[in-house]
């Protein structure tokens, strides 16, 4: 299954932080029962910001159950609840499925990945060190005697790693140049 990731930037007025903020967590609260949930980050904005820009990243484990979250009767009753008066228009919506979620910047209110060559130059090198570092390991667990499932525990540690350990570290530490224009 790929991870599907999906963006919501919304404005808030100035002064209805606290009702946003008591509304979001009740949202976020009721759909980590969903089928497929993994998470939710939100980023807020910064002291001072004059935009009030609140960014939700919310991520499922597949297309599937991200429509079917999207669909739902309990997202569309605490949409409904929204307070009025609180934001400003409609939630900017954006979908990443593909690598574009493994480079999401950490305060960039954007749900823009960088360039793929640069996704490419950071992704080629680390993939290659992995797969280095488990190749012996694997070998010496497993021997040769069983290849695919030596293939199967590889790939599942290096994604998992890439997903969860390496890949947001190396976006923060990258961040600059990932994200420049």
């Amino acid at each position: 299954m790929t991870t599907v990731t999906i963006v919501f930037r919304r404005r808030v007025l100035s002064g209805r932080e606290p009702d946003y903020e008591r509304w979001l967590a009740a949202l976020q609260e009721a759909s980590r029962s969903a089928p497929g949930y993994v998470g939710v980050e939100t980023i807020r904005p910064g002291d001072g910001a004059p935009a009030r820009e609140y960014v939700s990243i919310v991520r499922f484990d597949s297309y599937q159950h991200l429509r079917e979250w999207e669909d739902s009767r309990t997202r569309g009753k605490w949409l409904e609840r929204l307070p009025p008066g609180v934001v400003d228009g409609e939630a900017e919506i954006k979908r990443l499925d593909g690598l574009e979620f493994w480079f999401q910047g950490a305060g960039h209110t954007g749900a823009v990945a960088p360039s793929p060559h640069k996704m490419v130059l950071l992704i080629i090198p680390i993939v290659i060190a992995i797969v280095s570092a488990m190749r012996p390991v694997v070998r010496a667990i497993l021997g040769d005697v069983y290849p695919f499932i030596g293939l199967l525990i590889s790939a599942t540690v290096q994604v998992s790693l890439l997903t969860y350990v390496i890949m947001p570290r190396v976006t923060r530490l990258f961040s600059r140049w990932l994200f420049l224009k």
